[in-house]
């Protein structure tokens, strides 16, 4: 899930982007659904989850000029559990917010690679670019240097080579004749010989623009087989689960932009004993971001499951963890455009 909308490190003047919006009254609401006994969760699910990254910003900073707290320190004094968790993703934005969930990732006990998956991977320079600098000016720590401390030798090349932000423009036109190349260099570092060149497909899959991937996994699977199928019987671990997340995100066959396997993911997060939560809001709400991604994701778990994906995840939570779940779900459907 890899939506990522900039977050403004300087408070300076963002009326244009905001086209004049006002965040008082998203503020007062706020300030009304967490003042005195007990909490007006309706009101404050209802405000959050129509906002966008720029507006949410605003109304934080307006919050702490008009009332003298941080936004964030009140919304988690007044929420719990995994409803605290989404609501605080919500409040922080979404580049603070993967800032936030890669400090976790690493610094918790035990690395958490599936978290490194999704933050990391498939991003653009420019997505990668903002998130080393967000990490560095949150955290004053270097992003590479925290990933190079945690994984072993073969994932960290992997993250590493991610993290240089090496790839070519997206908007540069394909060349078939690299494609051509990239294609019989893969077949020879994997399927044509005995072992496997990790570095290659590493280098390829990780380092190419997405248009030129798309090509390469489309002409592998028209020549040879299912590139997905190759990753899965030459590699294990967190590279094999690494590549898979970047091949499955822009396979020709489904949709180029990894909707099919979000809607994979969210429902992985459910299935089996007991639900994943942290994926599950994690997931929901870094998808939530980008306007239209969620219902498109919505019809790509009905036709996988053939169940209504806000039905499934209302049976897998509860409380106010499953009111701010579902209203993540059906925001998209209602707010149009004030996601971008």
């Amino acid at each position: 899930m890899n939506t990522l909308i900039p977050y403004p490190f300087a408070h300076g003047n963002q009326s244009g982007a905001l086209n004049g919006y006002d965040p008082s009254a998203d503020a007062e609401a706020i300030r009304k659904a967490t003042k005195g006994f007990g909490t007006n969760d309706a009101l404050l699910i209802s405000t959050l989850v129509s906002q966008s990254a720029l507006r949410m910003s605003a109304i934080s900073q307006f919050f702490m000029g008009k009332y003298g707290k941080e936004m964030t320190e009140v919304l988690d004094s007044e929420t719990s559990g995994y409803y605290k968790m989404g609501i605080r993703g919500l409040a922080v934005g979404p580049l603070k917010w993967d800032v936030e969930l890669l400090e976790e990732a690493i610094s918790g006990a035990g690395t958490n690679e599936a978290a490194l998956t999704e933050i990391l991977l498939g991003r653009s320079n420019a997505d990668l670019t903002l998130l080393k600098n967000a990490y560095r000016f949150h955290l004053n720590r270097d992003l590479i240097q925290d990933v190079r401390g945690e994984l072993s030798a073969k994932t960290e090349r992997m993250f590493v080579m991610a993290l240089g932000a090496n790839k070519p423009d997206d908007a540069i036109p394909v060349n078939h004749a690299n494609v051509d190349r990239d294609v019989e260099a893969l077949y020879k570092a994997g399927q044509g010989k005995v072992g496997t060149d990790q570095v290659t497909f590493c280098e390829i899959i990780i380092n190419r623009s997405h248009p030129h991937l798309v090509a390469v996994i489309d002409k592998y699977s028209r020549k040879y087989k299912s590139l997905t199928k190759i990753i899965k019987s030459e590699f294990s671990g967190h590279m094999r689960s690494g590549l898979l997340y970047i091949v499955e995100g822009a396979k020709p066959k489904r949709d180029t932009r990894g909707i099919w396997r979000d809607a994979k993911l969210i429902d992985k997060a459910m299935v089996g004993l007991g639900t994943k939560d942290k994926e599950l809001v994690w997931r929901i709400v870094r998808a939530h971001w980008e306007t239209g991604r969620m219902d498109a994701i919505k019809q790509a778990y009905k036709q996988r499951t053939g169940k209504s994906l806000e039905s499934r995840v209302a049976s897998e939570t509860g409380g106010t963890y499953k009111k701010l779940m579902v209203a993540l779900l059906n925001a998209s459907s209602v707010s149009g455009g004030v996601k971008k």
